[in-house]
């Protein structure tokens, strides 16, 4: 059986190596996944964003920007 936290850098795997790859699309699937189940991670909130200035998609990103 896989833990939590196997489940979750298997994920994040994936979904980073799909972002470094430029498949927006996969990587968006995923993280998207993973913000339903971890809402309040950092990590996947930053990766999201980086995935939506990628694309372009700046007004989708703006809940993933703080301002000071």
């Amino acid at each position: 059986m896989v833990s939590a936290t196997e489940d979750y850098q298997k994920r994040y795997g994936e979904a980073q190596a799909a972002y470094l790859e430029e498949d927006y699309d996969q990587a968006t699937i995923i993280a998207d996944s993973m913000a339903e189940d971890y809402p309040d991670d950092p990590m996947v909130l930053l990766l999201q964003g980086h995935i939506l200035l990628n694309q372009k998609q700046l007004k989708l990103q703006s809940p993933f920007l703080f301002y000071p």
